[in-house]
């Protein structure tokens, strides 16, 4: 009997022990959340900022001919929709001498609108837009795509040397509207933390003309 109480009280003892907190233990630190992604800032949009550009006619064979026409374009303000800062960019008309605004701002990677329209994305290389645009009274004019291409090119203006990212269009004119080409490019080139420095204009589809403008200066808040 001695002896089978003694097996029990050790029994007791180690398992009392082996219970026994450990004040030498610290606990793990939870772990550190991801830090969140910083995608870079092509827009440079905020209330103030604007942007000079000169205008130039190009002909069929890339060659640039200065107009003396000079672009302001800027930030007037912004406004709040579904939780969101949008900011009105304003830009002359070329058919007119008004204005006109376009309400954008930076979601991700990407530059919208409100109706989630993309302008421009730092890292897609896919389709952001196809369509067509049709004429009077059901006439098809042209179908065409968006997208990503010419990626960190280097462009080269009077104001300065600039590596960008063009948002490129490609219409695919349709008999009756091709005389100027049955393909045709709108680029729009933007410099990280500059915004806009290259844009080429609507064109005409009987010219084979465009007119694009060119950076001459920026300024920022």
């Amino acid at each position: 009997m001695k002896i089978k109480l003694i097996l029990l009280f050790a029994a007791v003892s180690t398992l009392f022990f082996s219970c026994k907190k450990d004040d030498n233990i610290t606990p793990a630190a939870p772990p550190s959340p991801p830090a969140p992604t910083v995608y870079s800032d092509y827009s440079n949009l905020a209330v103030g900022n604007y942007w000079i550009y000169e205008r130039f006619n190009i002909d069929s064979s890339g060659n640039a001919t200065p107009q003396g026409i000079y672009d302001s374009c800027y930030v007037e303000s912004d406004t709040v929709i579904n939780g969101n800062t949008y900011y009105f960019y304003l830009q002359p008309s070329i058919f007119g001498s008004g204005m006109q605004n376009r309400l954008l701002r930076d979601s991700l990677h990407y530059i919208i609108d409100p109706y989630s329209k993309i302008w421009f994305s730092s890292e897609s290389t896919s389709v952001l837009r196809i369509g067509s645009q049709i004429g009077m009274p059901t006439d098809t004019i042209c179908t065409y795509t968006s997208k990503m291409e010419d990626l960190d090119s280097v462009v080269t203006f009077s104001s300065g040397a600039y590596t960008t990212d063009n948002f490129k269009t490609t219409y695919q004119m349709y008999p009756g509207y091709n005389a100027g080409g049955n393909v045709r490019y709108i680029s729009h080139r933007y410099a990280e933390n500059i915004g806009l420095v290259q844009e080429t204009l609507p064109f005409f589809g009987s010219s084979p003309n465009y007119q694009e403008r060119r950076l001459v200066r920026y300024g920022s808040n």
